[in-house]
């Protein structure tokens, strides 16, 4: 089953238990929203390497923290087409490239291939409200409104992540809130709506990794929503 990656208010009529008005139609989400997960270690050689591939809270890649990338993420989520975002694509910072696991909506396996030296970040669960009709769940749709209500969205919900065997023992510490964010969603878009701007706060998981080594590394993400567990497996060649 594929996992929701991204909660709110806008549902796209996929047939699972909470189903406001729209969602993507690659996306069984309850919302528009955007999103991801990760970070910690325990003991151990095995864990030590997988460890220090985590960049922590407060770290950076391409010059940039965990709130820049889930901005960047949340703009892709809007700005998909109708036949959704990818699911191993680029994203970009002016300090250089991030390679984006985007799978959290597919579910499954998903197999990336990526070059060595090129940073992750890995889709986690994540909660947005948004000024688009319907987005903000009785909200107001000021920045501050906004982002108080992505956090409430976030009650109930949680994650795991394992790379490479070893779980990653401060997950929740990689949470982190955006501030209210400019966003367009074009005519041709993955909600069915009329295209449009507006203004988008988020609040979620979502997991960067650097200097992993040249060869297959395995990553799972599990979201935990409303009781039900929804993961993903990514294999990931560094080449």
């Amino acid at each position: 089953m594929p996992i929701r990656t991204i909660l709110g208010q806008l549902n796209h009529g996929e047939d699972h238990d909470m189903q406001p008005a729209m969602a993507p139609s690659k996306r069984p989400v309850t919302a528009l929203s955007l999103a991801v997960l990760l970070v910690g270690l325990v003991g151990a050689v095995a864990q030590a390497a997988g460890a220090t591939s985590v960049v922590p809270p407060g770290g950076k890649v391409a010059g940039e923290g965990y709130i820049y990338w889930l901005n960047a993420k949340e703009q892709v989520f809007f700005s998909s087409p109708p036949s959704g975002a990818k699911v191993c694509e680029t994203l970009h910072a002016p300090g250089g490239a991030v390679a984006f696991l985007d799978g959290g909506s597919a579910g499954g396996t998903i197999t990336c291939s990526e070059p060595a030296g090129r940073p992750l970040y890995v889709d986690g669960v994540t909660n947005e409200c948004s000024t688009l009709p319907g987005d903000h769940n009785g909200f107001g749709t000021s920045p501050a409104d906004l982002k108080r209500c992505a956090r409430a969205g976030f009650t109930g919900v949680s994650g795991t992540a394992v790379l490479d065997g070893v779980r990653i023992s401060n997950y929740r510490n990689l949470i982190v809130a955006t501030n209210a964010i400019r966003i367009r969603v074009p005519k041709r878009n993955d909600f069915g709506i009329k295209g449009q701007t507006g203004t988008s706060a988020a609040y979620g998981e979502g997991l960067l990794l650097s200097g992993l080594s040249v060869g297959t590394h395995t990553i799972r993400v599990t979201s935990t929503i409303s009781g039900k567990t929804y993961p993903v497996k990514y294999r990931v060649h560094i080449h």
